[in-house]
């Protein structure tokens, strides 16, 4: 490669995957670019070129079979980094069960694609938790007209938990508007207007 002075320039072309660190989940993530980048300068290299970090299929391992031309594959995202993550304790914060495969993908000399994709989705699950809850309004003891509050209808869905007379869990601001009912065709409808046409 040239740049516009005539100088050469070398580098490295690799998917992100193949370059994981001591501190990633197995697989190269978005926090070991800059470690590789620093190893690079140190061997002379001015270029570091990635192959594509696209949301890959599910079950899939290419980095071409990306279902998003858009949307970088979470798989790459380094858990640590995710504030909320880190704010429930991080890795130790994981079941034991987790905690032991997470150890052995990092020892592991092959990626280990099912197993970090379960336990990245589990961590990020986690994070994207722990920010609704932190961003849920202020529990109330009851809404507008006795209605259960605000932060237990957020949250019934996920419980599953259902104050009696509640109907469904659905995620609404206490006195605002109820959803608009579905309009059901009256006796007869559109079978009825078919019937005189014939």
């Amino acid at each position: 490669m040239r740049t516009g002075a005539g100088r050469r320039r070398a580098g490295l072309v690799i998917p992100l995957f193949s370059c994981p660190s001591g501190d990633s989940w197995g697989i190269g993530e978005a926090g070991d670019i800059a470690p590789l980048t620093a190893w690079l300068a140190g061997a002379g290299q001015r270029v570091l070129q990635l192959l594509p970090l696209n949301d890959m299929a599910r079950g899939g391992h290419s980095p071409y079979s990306a279902t998003s031309a858009m949307a970088i594959d979470p798989i790459f995202i380094r858990a640590a980094g995710v504030p909320e993550f880190a704010a429930n304790g991080g890795e130790a914060s994981l079941p034991p069960a987790d905690r032991e495969s997470l150890d052995h993908v990092r020892r592991s000399v092959r990626v280990q694609y099912r197993a970090i994709r379960r336990l990245k989705d589990a961590a990020l699950a986690a994070g994207r938790t722990a920010r609704a809850i932190a961003q849920a309004p202020q529990p109330r003891a009851e809404g507008v007209h006795g209605e259960p509050g605000v932060v237990a209808r957020r949250l019934r869905p996920l419980s599953g938990d259902s104050p009696p007379g509640a109907g469904p869990a659905v995620d609404r601001v206490a006195g605002a508007a109820p959803p608009p009912r579905s309009r059901r065709p009256r006796s007869g409808g559109a079978r009825a207007l078919h019937r005189s046409a014939v």
